[in-house]
């Protein structure tokens, strides 16, 4: 039997930043989509609760994953004075034991922490100005050290191109996106997917990213049949934006056409 890419939720799209859905809820709904797994916010809560989660998901039949909580941006100026996010200066090791079995994506604005635990994946991302590093240095830094990556799509193309100067043309992004995958193939260890728009003028459009594919400007159904035709095989997390669903909650059932979406292209 062919190998195919297990395929995850993030936990962001269902269950909000901690205040959404029920984890339970949300482990029901995504195991009858026909999703491998769900990709977990590291908020407070989720941190204090990860045996739990980890019953709630051996339960469900679906595989967890971990992803870092990030500081900068609109919303996490909200939710770390709330407490919902951990304060600006703790890191992964201080609040997860240093046996923890799963791997966890982290921003490569952080990147100090990637030996935090055993297995950090780092995902390129230019979204705290304050820690950002100029992104061919990054690369230098990614090749010799042949660090463990997270391909996000948007967060590659906007620190390739720079933020304020990403092209408005899909034949572009798509380039770039398979050239920057391509080049980094044998360190990608996980893609995280969804379409977006370009977000324009002094405040960011609330829902110009991780929209459903076919919503937005990028073409990901060639990008993911470009992933398909180089023969990898690693972890694919959708990102829908939980503003986006809570907005138009119709919006859940588009979901489950997710999974076949991939398994679509060679996936």
């Amino acid at each position: 039997m062919e190998k195919r890419c297990p395929v995850f939720l993030s936990s962001v799209t269902l269950c909000g930043w901690g205040v959404g859905l029920p984890y339970r809820l949300a482990f029901q709904i995504l195991k009858r989509f026909g999703f491998d797994g769900i990709e977990i916010l590291l908020t407070r809560r989720a941190i204090r609760t990860f045996p739990r989660l980890r019953h709630l998901a051996r339960r469900s039949g679906l595989k967890l994953a971990f992803h870092r909580w990030w500081h900068g941006g609109a919303v996490s100026s909200v939710l770390t004075p709330l407490g919902i996010f951990p304060k600006r200066g703790v890191r992964l090791g201080d609040v997860l034991p240093p046996d923890f079995p799963e791997s966890v994506v982290v921003s490569s604005y952080n990147w100090k922490e990637r030996h935090d635990l055993p297995q950090i994946l780092i995902q390129p991302a230019c979204t705290d100005p304050a820690d950002v590093m100029p992104f061919e240095f990054l690369l230098e830094k990614i090749t010799s050290e042949g660090t463990q990556l997270v391909f996000d799509v948007m967060h590659w193309l906007e620190y390739h191109f720079g933020r304020a100067t990403m092209p408005d043309d899909s034949g572009a992004l798509l380039a770039a996106a398979l050239d920057g995958f391509a080049e980094f193939r044998q360190q990608i260890a996980e893609v995280h997917i969804y379409d977006f728009r370009l977000q324009v003028g002094p405040a960011p459009e609330l829902l110009g990213s991780k929209l459903f594919p076919g919503d937005g400007l990028f073409p990901v159904k060639e990008f993911l049949a470009g992933v398909a035709a180089s023969e990898w095989r690693g972890r694919i997390v959708w990102e829908i934006n939980p503003i986006l669903v809570a907005m138009r909650p119709w919006s859940v059932r588009r979901l489950k056409h997710l999974p076949s979406f991939l398994r679509g292209v060679g996936l």
